[in-house]
């Protein structure tokens, strides 16, 4: 009789088994991380000068959950455009999407790539030429994100005046 109930035990497990299996799920969630712009370099100043160092920042911050199996491109920009005659100037040049200002690109960053599942802090350092003239310039930080369903992005803009030294 003993052997027959281990027979029947090893029967069911064998058939319950691969059921068991499948239906079992290994999905992983992963914390992600966003990043924003910030609206103030360092020194924080309106006014700057040919061949000053403008310090940025980017600290990433928890955001939402995901089980996605991939996790999502980041690239983070800046640059400076402009001359402009004036601040209202910079404000008429701004595209349409919000997002950019059309004009010279003055000084540019070498973007930084990261990731939604990534949280560092990544600094850089955007240097003013020593040839920029006197006028009206606008930072643009930006940081675009590239899921599977898309890409999405947004940028922060700082109005700042150059004179000379």
């Amino acid at each position: 009789m003993h052997s027959w109930w281990l027979v029947v035990c090893m029967s069911v497990t064998l058939v319950l088994l691969p059921l068991l299996a499948a239906c079992s799920n290994t999905t992983t969630v992963h914390q992600t991380y966003s990043y924003t712009t910030l609206s103030r370099p360092t020194p924080v100043t309106d006014t700057w000068h040919p061949g000053d160092h403008m310090r940025l920042r980017w600290q990433g911050k928890p955001d939402s959950t995901t089980i996605d199996d991939k996790p999502a491109q980041i690239v983070i920009n800046a640059q400076i455009i402009g001359p402009f005659a004036s601040f209202k100037a910079i404000n008429n040049a701004v595209t349409s999407d919000g997002v950019g200002v059309d004009g010279p690109i003055a000084a540019a960053m070498k973007p930084i790539y990261t990731d939604d599942w990534t949280n560092q802090t990544y600094t850089d350092v955007l240097n003013l030429p020593g040839t920029l003239i006197p006028g009206y310039y606008v930072l643009v930080q930006s940081v675009q994100i590239t899921k599977s369903d898309g890409t999405v992005k947004g940028s922060t803009k700082m109005n700042f005046r150059v004179t000379p030294r």
